[in-house]
């Protein structure tokens, strides 16, 4: 017993198994890059769009943003593709009217029911942002090529879609693209 406490060596302990062994958890971080690469993308997003004019823009913005279709979206609606509560998509749409990117719109069908739509404000936000995401795929592609790019773009959105049909099996993936 003397000698194991003298002895500098413990035994070691062994990695968990896993199904993924070709996937080292304490040698990669799979999570953390990903949201580090999507924090990186959001970031440029922010910029090219503030350059070109939009500088009180928020990444909070964004959910309500990208549900409200060209012929309007009910806030409730843009509530539960976002999963977020009716008062944050309310706060958010409030906020965003206020900067002048939406307006809300009377249902001629159902007075109770409001519709976001995009002010000319907004449009011209919506087209800015492709031109600064094409730019950041540009920027991408420079980085690790354009075919890695835009296979890496083709295989999220595939693992995004495969998720969504997951949790949405009912629902017609054209809504959800």
């Amino acid at each position: 017993m003397l000698r194991l406490l003298r002895s500098n060596t413990l035994p070691r302990r062994k990695k968990p198994e896993t199904q993924y062994k070709h996937f080292d958890l304490y040698e990669h971080n799979f999570h953390r890059d990903l949201v580090y690469v999507g924090e990186i993308i959001s970031d440029q997003l922010l910029k090219k769009n503030a350059a070109r004019g939009h500088k009180k823009m928020r990444m909070a913005f964004a959910p309500v943003l990208m549900h409200i279709k060209k012929s309007g979206t009910r806030a409730i609606d843009i509530a539960e593709q976002a999963d977020m509560s009716k008062q944050a998509v309310g706060k958010t749409a409030q906020k965003l009217e206020e900067l002048g990117y939406i307006y809300q719109e009377v249902s001629k069908k159902d007075a109770r029911s409001k519709y976001l739509k995009y002010t000319d404000k907004g449009q011209k936000l919506v087209n800015d942002t492709r031109e600064s995401l094409d730019e950041v795929i540009q920027e991408m592609e420079g980085l690790i090529g354009k075919t890695n790019a835009r296979n890496l773009i083709k295989l999220i959105k595939l693992a995004a879609n495969k998720w969504k049909e997951l949790e949405h099996p009912e629902a017609d993936q054209t809504e959800l693209d």
